[in-house]
């Protein structure tokens, strides 16, 4: 992420500060457990999936809405745009919430019923046992399931789109940024172009040094200025960057900014009527210097306007100067930015960034993965307590014909619905989410989802076999344990 090793460190302050924190919460967290669970419901909630006496009932109309709200909630999702996702954001994910809880607690049982009643399915064999499990699990344990999912696609979504956003920041640099280096002054500087050339050729770098210059100009009836370049700096800096060179006839302008925030059809400048005929889709200059233009020469040189002269230094692999880039901040230590002058970095610039998100994708992944790790832990402590009650159960199963065999298929489909079941649900409610993120910051997201949720993935299956193998040997010694005299 771009650190170096950091220095060891007692902190005895954040220790406490988080000490306190976390006994606060326990306390008021411990208080408003109190007041809200009855004491009759403690017994309940720590044996949840204790089967019932009577079989869970569902409703097929609150089925429906939750199909329906799932729906509704995806393609508003997938249909946000940078101006509505700010409206929607609120909405969508309430509906989804509600959505997901009605899915473990209606729809997932309403479909379960189903397929008893395809009774040649149903009575096939053991599939009699994982169903009835299956129904009477997923319905006690609607809450658990719930808030394992919601969690689950919190953290997915939450290091999705950080590492979305991070892997994309190359990209973004790329198409904002066209030169390694560019340097602008209202005067000529030799000392700081002539560092960058020297330490260009010092380090054998092969480089392509293009000098213009930029006027900015107030058009009338305009409250903000205009960038102007004119055909032949156009050329120089396309042919340094491998683009298309342009024809521009008199009275007529490109629009060299990518994204415009208005369509604009003309520009009126210094009594010139200049129409716009199209717009490029790269950069030729920095996104310093937006809204430009570019026109003929002899019009350029009838603008009256503030003149800034320029060096574009274009460099093959520009991620092989960021010595030259770290060379010249020490060299020049004042700020890059001010009155006189201008010098955009592109190594550098690409360092900062990854650096400012790396840290904040640390956090996010840290976090994230403890709450994964948590929710799995949630279905352990379930399996854990109700281990007791299934030795009993199989054990008398087993007496009357149903192998070990048999039980370890059931036990697998069991455990393996419960632990995969929240976790495909999380799955698709982030995939939605970051579409989002996609259709309206316009970045690309699937080598990020692939590599979240294939992490986790990974995770979570390693997770399952380990219960599944401990459960399973516990159910065995009590199988063996009951033949013993």
């Amino acid at each position: 992420m771009g650190y170096n090793a950091l220095k060891f460190y007692f902190p005895v302050k954040a220790m406490i500060i988080t000490l306190i924190a976390f006994v606060l919460m326990g306390i008021l967290i411990s208080i408003f457990a109190a007041s809200i669970i009855k004491e009759d419901k403690v017994l309940n909630l720590l044996k949840g999936t204790q089967k019932p006496k009577s079989e869970p009932k569902t409703s097929s109309i609150l089925s429906l809405v939750c199909a329906a709200l799932l729906i509704g909630g995806y393609y508003f999702s997938i249909t946000s745009t940078v101006n509505s996702i700010t409206n929607r954001i609120i909405p969508v994910t309430a509906v989804v919430v509600i959505a997901t809880y009605l899915l473990f607690s209606q729809f997932s049982v309403f479909i379960i019923k189903l397929l008893k009643k395809n009774r040649e399915f149903y009575m096939n064999k053991v599939t009699v046992l994982w169903i009835s499990n299956l129904l009477y699990r997923i319905k006690d344990n609607t809450r658990m399931l719930f808030l394992i999912t919601i969690t689950s696609a919190v953290a997915f979504t939450s290091i999705g789109g950080v590492s979305a956003f991070w892997i994309n920041k190359e990209y973004e640099v790329d198409k904002n940024f066209p030169q390694a280096f560019f340097y602008a002054s209202h005067k000529e500087d030799y000392e700081r172009v002539g560092f960058i050339e020297d330490s260009l050729n010092k380090e054998k770098c092969n480089y392509t040094k293009v000098q213009g210059e930029i006027k900015s100009v107030l058009p009338k009836e305009s409250i903000s200025p205009i960038n102007i370049i004119s055909e032949s700096t156009y050329g120089r800096l396309a042919r340094a960057s491998e683009q298309k060179t342009i024809d521009i006839k008199s009275n007529e302008a490109i629009a060299g900014t990518i994204l415009l925030k208005e369509k604009k059809e003309h520009v009126l400048v210094d009594n010139m009527n200049i129409k716009i005929v199209s717009k490029l889709n790269e950069r030729v200059i920095p996104a310093l210097y937006d809204d430009l233009y570019i026109v003929k020469d002899d019009e350029y040189n009838k603008i009256k306007g503030s003149t800034v002269s320029f060096s574009a230094f274009q460099v093959k692999d520009y991620k092989e100067t960021l010595a030259i880039c770290k060379s010249y901040n020490e060299r020049f230590k004042e700020d890059k930015y001010n009155e006189e002058h201008v010098i955009l970095m592109k190594a550098d610039i690409l360092e900062a960034h990854k650096i400012g998100y790396g840290v904040v994708m640390f956090l996010t992944i840290f976090i994230g993965i403890i709450f994964f790790v948590t929710t799995g832990s949630f279905l352990y402590n379930k399996y854990y307590m109700d281990v007791q009650q299934d030795k009993v159960k199989y054990e008398q199963l087993n007496k009357i014909g149903l192998t070990f065999k048999e039980i370890k298929k059931v036990s697998t489909i069991d455990i393996g619905v419960l632990f995969l079941f929240p976790y495909i649900v999380a799955v698709i409610h982030s995939l939605f989410a970051l579409e989002a993120l996609k259709n309206t910051f316009g970045m690309e997201i699937n080598t990020a989802a692939f590599l979240v949720m294939g992490s986790f993935l990974i995770i979570q299956i390693a997770y399952f076999l380990i219960i599944r193998g401990s459960y399973l040997v516990e159910i065995k010694r009590s199988l063996y344990e009951g033949y013993l005299p």
